[in-house]
């Protein structure tokens, strides 16, 4: 532009020519003069020598902030007004370009890892992330089955939202639903219930609380219980039995037994089903579950009573009697089922035929005829269709004695008078 002027001068007057030349060429110079030395402030070009980090580290909690700023200088020293690149390079969270770091989840220092970069020019900050507040607690072990008494150590761990390991402050051990009981240090003993507890040992602190469940198992058998205790049955009539282990602290404890039958009365199968026998009669701890031997094992015991079958037969006593006319004779009667147990029964008696005497119905008193003779099957007791019977023989009362005969005394028996 400068040059255009000069040829467009020198077509005009020659003194105004003269003087506009030398004005354009010296305002020329001035301007080369200018560029060449900075405008007066440098003879360098504004490139960066350094950044200046103005935190060198930084802490915050995870998912926290910290602002990050930096200073771009030149080779002199002097702050040059450039934006650097900011980076993460060894983790710990991300930043943007306006130099927010936000951490992450992970706790730890993170050397370094903070970096502002402009052109070839770097500088770094190191970052700690710490834990966050208590956000939750784990008990462990989370399920544990202990007998009656056991013990057993649980351990309480705090983390974060983030899931990393915190402190608890104030942890409170307890029990909420029973159990047992555990201590301050979190060692816990079993009570004498034996159950499932769901949810029962809790680590709290504040608002927060983790917890484990837990199963107490009952103690070793000490007693079998067999049921129905006592079972009355008809002959050839069936009871299935069951039987019941317990502990010390009445705790169920799975059995298997062996069903034995000890005491007659029938017999029992594996499965603890009994079938009465023929023989009627009371059996007292007939009925065996054991476990174990028979000398060191647990028995549970049960009754059975067998009641007789059905009357089928009667039987008078005594039998054919021999009575002398007039006499009287006391007859009773016994029933019997079809195994000959003695079945209870009220007879009604009667005497079958003519002659021979007469007998109470109700109480079996027979009062002989004066009819000598016998008489085959003329006593009967009667329970329903069932017949007892039994056979008289009467005779006749003995003739009375002769009188003594006179025998006159003889003279030398006779006491001469005093």
């Amino acid at each position: 532009m400068h040059f255009e002027s000069l040829e467009r001068i020198s077509r005009s007057s020659p003194v105004r020519t003269a003087r506009s030349a030398i004005a354009c060429v010296s305002g020329l110079f001035t301007l080369i003069a200018l560029a060449a030395c900075g405008n007066g402030m440098d003879t360098q070009p504004l490139i960066p020598a350094s950044i200046i980090i103005s935190s060198p580290s930084g802490t915050t909690a995870t998912a926290g902030t910290i602002q990050f700023a930096a200073t771009v200088k030149d080779a002199n020293g002097h702050t040059i007004t450039v934006t650097p690149t900011w980076s993460v390079v060894n983790g710990g969270g991300t930043i943007t370009q306006a130099g927010l770091f936000t951490a992450g989840d992970s706790v730890g220092t993170f050397e370094n890892t903070v970096v502002a970069t402009s052109g070839t020019v770097t500088s770094s900050s190191t970052v700690v992330v710490t834990a966050g507040g208590l956000a939750s607690i784990t008990v462990t072990p989370d399920t544990v089955t202990l007998g009656v008494g056991g013990t057993r150590q649980f351990v309480a761990v705090g983390k974060d939202a983030h899931g990393n390991v915190v402190d608890i402050p104030n942890r409170v051990w307890s029990v909420a639903h029973g159990g047992g009981a555990i201590d301050t240090a979190g060692l816990f003993t079993a009570g004498t219930t034996a159950n499932t507890f769901a949810n029962t040992v809790t680590a709290t602190s504040g608002s927060i609380s983790g917890t484990a469940s837990l199963t107490v198992a009952p103690g070793p058998l000490a007693s079998i219980t067999v049921s129905p205790p006592s079972s009355t049955l008809a002959i050839g009539a069936q009871q299935h039995f069951t039987a019941v282990g317990y502990d010390d602290y009445d705790n169920v404890v799975p059995i298997t037994p062996t069903w034995l039958v000890l005491g007659g009365g029938g017999t029992i199968d594996t499965s603890g089903v009994f079938t009465a026998g023929t023989v009627a009669g009371t059996f007292t701890n007939t009925v065996v579950a054991r476990v174990g031997g028979a000398c060191v094992g647990i028995s549970g015991h049960a009754t059975v009573v067998v009641q007789p079958g059905a009357l089928a037969t009667i039987t008078v006593s005594p039998s054919d009697p021999s009575l002398m006319v007039g006499m009287t004779q006391q007859f009773t009667a016994t029933g019997a089922d079809a195994h000959g147990n003695a079945v209870e029964i009220t007879p009604v008696w009667s005497v079958i035929g003519t002659g021979g005497g007469t007998i109470d119905a109700g109480t079996g008193l027979y009062t002989a005829g004066f009819a000598p003779g016998t008489y085959s099957n003329s006593v009967a007791a009667y329970v329903g269709a069932n017949v007892g019977l039994t056979s008289v023989t009467i005779f006749p009362a003995p003739p009375p004695p002769p009188p003594p005969s006179f025998v006159p005394p003889s003279p030398g028996n006779i006491n001469p008078p005093r």
